[in-house]
């Protein structure tokens, strides 16, 4: 809980102050793929130690059919998004490889 709070909650607010200034920066791009690795990770972990079979019975996810899908459907949000995010960044990182300076300026 505190790795969260002390590493991906500054990353977010990060990550939304340069979307809304509508630059990705080289930095910004190598931040989130470290952050969609370290998110992947972390849902990873989680999901394996909630199926073990020794994990206490109370912190074990319930068989019944519908918490189970809300489980997967969160936890799988959760592991999708920040890799979907790095790519989107790297993506509209990659037109700027060209420029001096590296940041990118979207167009609308």
């Amino acid at each position: 809980m505190l790795v969260f709070f002390f590493y991906f909650i500054p990353y977010h607010i990060l990550s939304i102050l340069n979307l809304s200034i509508n630059s990705c920066s080289r930095h910004f791009s190598a931040l989130s793929i470290v952050f969609a690795g370290a998110a992947a990770h972390a849902q990873v972990c989680f999901l394996g130690a909630s199926l073990h079979s020794r994990t206490p019975y109370v912190l074990r996810v319930s068989q019944e059919g519908s918490s189970q899908a809300v489980f997967w459907l969160v936890n799988c949000f959760q592991l999708l998004l920040p890799i979907s995010f790095a790519f989107y960044v790297f993506q509209q990182q990659a037109p700027a490889a060209r420029t001096t300076n590296g940041d990118v300026c979207h167009e609308k």
